[in-house]
């Protein structure tokens, strides 16, 4: 049995970022402002500022949210769903950016 990386992550990422789901375009720009910001040029379209802030702490810091985040975001008017939605996405982002960086590492470039 082979294991190929590549396509495994490609179709992980389609089924993400790629699907029918409306909330598919909010998941797919919290990973590319993520990956963005962490130094990989992915291009999104602009967060809300105070989701960008929310979107940043997952991407840099994710041992630092807390319940009181959540409860912004809340407040803000996103539902539990969009909440979880734009996590997944800045993680998925973040996860990303920092494959990337380590493959140019691998292949001898400055990260």
């Amino acid at each position: 049995m082979s294991f190929d990386f590549d396509t495994i992550l490609e179709k992980m990422l389609a089924s993400l970022f790629e699907s029918d789901d409306p909330l598919a375009p909010l998941r797919r720009n919290a990973a590319k402002r993520t990956a963005a910001r962490l130094g990989v040029g992915l291009e999104g379209t602009e967060l809300d500022p105070g989701l960008q802030a929310y979107v940043d702490k997952v991407g840099k810091e994710p041992f630092k949210v807390v319940d009181e985040d959540i409860e912004e975001l809340r407040k803000a008017g996103l539902s539990t769903t969009e909440i979880f939605d734009v996590t997944v996405g800045a993680a998925v982002g973040a996860s990303l950016a920092r494959l990337e960086l380590g493959r140019k590492v691998m292949a001898g470039g400055a990260p």
